[in-house]
């Protein structure tokens, strides 16, 4: 539970007028002398969760529960006051409707004293430390009101065979989406015992973590008769939230580790707690696939079934007369029929006959009658009105429903939507929805809290602490625009359920970038969040901002590696060209060679191109161009290795500097034997000689030709040069 929340709307009363919940006051005292509410449901005894409703104004503040915080919090008895002068507002109703009755309303729990005897003996059997106890039902068959209303108060009547078990420190509470931060923030309440060393503990060995506990309930002794030591009692309702709301397998398996650790003989000598879990049916298979509770469902269970036609007629005539009020006999025998009950039906167990889900539809049924009541009675008429057990909570919704502005009715859907989880396998469930991930613009917080209060008072949903679910699962089920919601948006459900799973685990795990979309996985939620952008948390717009900018980001790397691919294809391309180009030439000069000169003139075109290309490489720093003249005029001479690497070194290079002179086309270029001149043949009709050191002519041009030259050659000894012009002299 979460603190600092405003004080929750006024509460329905029984005549439909709403009274101030004291919550106000509760918290303001509560924080004035410095108290969290850990702090106060640990000094008081009472639930944390309860506390909290009371603080948000979802819970009427009991006298009782008044007194020990006036007692606490030492106001003077200005809680008890507050408290006695709203008892007649507070204690109006007494069915819950589609509301699971609490410890609180214990007084009203009727039709399950068997079923609790039973409990309450099934979990002695378990305090040896023989591992939990699982009571599994089908949704809709009382197992969270039998667990909170039924086991709780007969706990603390001291029903269970054990020295002070009545003192024992009880808690209730649902796995949610962090299952293990919730078991040690209640084992912390009542131990004071550290959240990171627990965590540590239990992350190291399960077995001495277990052990941690029972020594802190105990003082931090051991020894003594097993039953006198003190034990917590853990009862962990709804436990399917484990594989609906909790995305990380890691810590289910912590969870489960633990619970089974507490539950059974350890490190202590005796068990740290009694374990009670509730599941639903539908997830028994998801249970039978756990190691960590096969055992439990194996050795623990306590199937939870209908409940009889004599318990029926007590769920429906035993609140009222614990009220004062009265139920027409006529009313009880309409109620069973419409139940599926038959006419002159015993009460035995063959009387075991209503459908799964249908105690819901009674007990929302009796609050509507109650409603419609005629003075102290509920009458057929009242019951009429409603539209009977098929179609009071489909009535209620409705009303509720038709009665908001357009604008809220399309809040309504998009709200209650958030509220259903709908699983791979189309499993529908409830899921609570904290208020505060939701996105301010598309869930303006005036607006949504006017729709809020509207189904809160209907009690159709319930508020805790921040957080706004369905007040029954039945919901789902029962009211047919709901319903059709659901068909309509089952693709839409199915994917928010797997983001916000996704998201959740990134963003515990640090938004680890592993965890984040890609490919087509991406782009099918990205299109689902495109077509309804109200259907996204805050959590889940971060999630999928992350996995975008990661596709772009991606997406410009690849791009960029590609371009790369391409220029170095590009490179090796051109290098390959020039290569296959002075292998041409080469081998042209080594036709035109004379063949008896073949052997020695090889050897010195090897010298020759090996100094050549020594030469372009000492070049390379200072004159690039040269140094690539040279080393291709190597690799024409010879095609070595050293000439190969001289012109790949030189090419690698761009060209530092030109020879200018001529005034037309330069057709050839030939260098001494000694490399010492270039001698270059233009269209000009000259000849020019050149330094190669210095790059700067020697002497005069050569003419004497009539045309363009084409041709100029050093003759071997370098003595001579001999160029051939289109005047056809040479």
């Amino acid at each position: 539970m979460r603190e600092g929340m405003q004080d929750g709307p006024p509460a329905p009363t029984g005549d439909g007028g709403s009274r101030i919940a004291p919550g106000a006051a509760l918290r303001r005292l509560r924080v004035a002398r410095g108290l969290s509410l850990n702090e106060l449901s640990r000094l008081t005894h009472y639930s944390k969760g309860y506390l909290s409703k009371v603080e948000t104004g979802e819970k009427a503040l009991s006298v009782g529960v008044a007194r020990r915080c006036d007692g606490v919090l030492e106001t003077g008895g200005e809680l008890s006051k507050l408290a006695e002068s709203i008892t007649g507002a507070s204690e109006g109703c007494p069915y819950r409707g589609l509301q699971p009755y609490e410890s609180e309303d214990s007084r009203w729990f009727f039709g399950r004293d068997r079923t609790v005897s039973v409990l309450v003996g099934r979990l002695a059997e378990r305090m040896p430390g023989r591992g939990p106890l699982i009571v599994v039902a089908p949704s809709g068959a009382g197992k969270t009101s039998l667990l909170q209303a039924g086991l709780l108060p007969a706990l603390r009547r001291g029903m269970l065979p054990a020295p002070g078990s009545r003192s024992w420190p009880a808690v209730v509470f649902t796995p949610g989406e962090h299952p293990v931060t919730e078991l040690l923030a209640r084992i912390s309440a009542y131990t004071e015992l550290d959240l990171a060393e627990m965590a540590a503990a239990l992350a190291e060995d399960s077995a001495a973590f277990a052990g941690q506990v029972a020594d802190a309930l105990n003082g931090g002794t051991r020894g003594g008769h097993l039953a006198h030591r003190r034990r917590l009692v853990l009862i962990i309702d709804q436990l399917e939230e484990i594989f609906t709301l909790c995305g990380a397998e890691a810590e289910r398996r912590a969870f489960l580790s633990a619970l089974a650790a507490l539950a059974v003989t350890g490190t202590a000598g005796h068990p740290a707690a009694l374990v009670v879990l509730g599941v639903r049916a539908d997830f028994y298979g998801h249970c039978l696939s756990r190691p960590g509770l096969l055992d439990t469902v194996r050795e623990g269970q306590l199937p939870l079934g209908p409940m009889t036609v004599a318990e029926l007629r007590e769920v429906i005539t035993g609140p009222a007369r614990e009220s004062g009020l009265h139920v027409e006999p006529a009313l009880v025998e309409l109620l069973l029929r419409d139940m599926g009950v038959p006419a002159g039906m015993d009460g035995g167990e063959a009387g075991r006959v209503h459908e799964p889900g249908a105690l819901p539809l009674l007990s929302h049924a009796l609050l509507a009658t109650w409603q419609h009541r005629e003075g102290d009675t509920l009458t057929v008429a009242g019951y009429r009105l409603t539209g009977g057990i098929a179609g009071a909570v489909a009535a209620t919704a409705e009303h509720v429903y038709t009665g908001l502005d357009p604008r809220g009715q399309d809040l309504a859907r998009r709200l209650l939507l958030h509220m259903v989880c709908l699983e791979g396998s189309g499993t529908e469930t409830r899921r609570p929805v904290d208020t505060r991930h939701l996105p301010p613009e598309y869930f303006p917080p005036q607006a949504m809290s006017k729709v809020i209060d509207a189904f809160t008072s209907a009690r159709l949903i319930t508020v805790d602490a921040g957080s706004v679910q369905l007040a029954h699962e039945v919901l789902l089920r029962a009211w047919p625009r709901l319903r059709e919601w659901i068909h309509a948006d089952r693709t839409g459900l199915r994917m928010r359920h797997q983001l916000l799973e996704t998201a959740l685990v990134w963003e515990r795990e640090g938004r680890d970038p592993s965890l984040l979309y890609r490919g087509a996985r991406l782009h099918t939620a990205l299109d689902w969040a495109a077509a309804d952008p109200t259907a996204l948390t805050t959590v889940e717009q971060a999630f999928l901002d992350a996995c975008r900018a990661l596709h772009v980001a991606e997406r410009a790397t690849a791009r960029r590696h590609a371009r790369l691919r391409r220029q170095a294809v590009a490179g090796f391309a051109v290098l390959l060209a020039l290569a296959l180009v002075a292998a041409v030439v080469a081998v042209r000069a080594a036709h035109t060679a004379e063949r008896r000169l073949e052997l020695a003139q090889r050897e010195k075109n090897r010298n020759l191109s090996h100094s050549l290309a020594v030469q372009s490489e000492g070049l390379l720093d200072r004159d690039s161009t040269v140094a690539q003249l040279l080393a291709v005029t190597a690799y024409r001479i010879a095609p070595t290795a050293t000439a190969r690497r001289a012109m790949l070194s030189a090419l690698a290079h761009p060209a530092r500097g030109e020879l200018f002179g001529h005034s037309n086309w330069v057709m050839r270029t030939a260098f001494s034997p000694d490399g010492r001149l270039l001698a270059s043949a233009s269209q000009d009709g000259t000849v020019r000689l050149w330094d190669v050191a210095s790059r700067r002519q020697v002497g005069e041009p050569l003419t004497g030709h009539q045309g363009a030259v084409y041709a100029a050659e050093f003759s071997p000894d370098g003595r001579l040069l001999a160029s051939a012009s289109q005047d056809g002299t040479v």
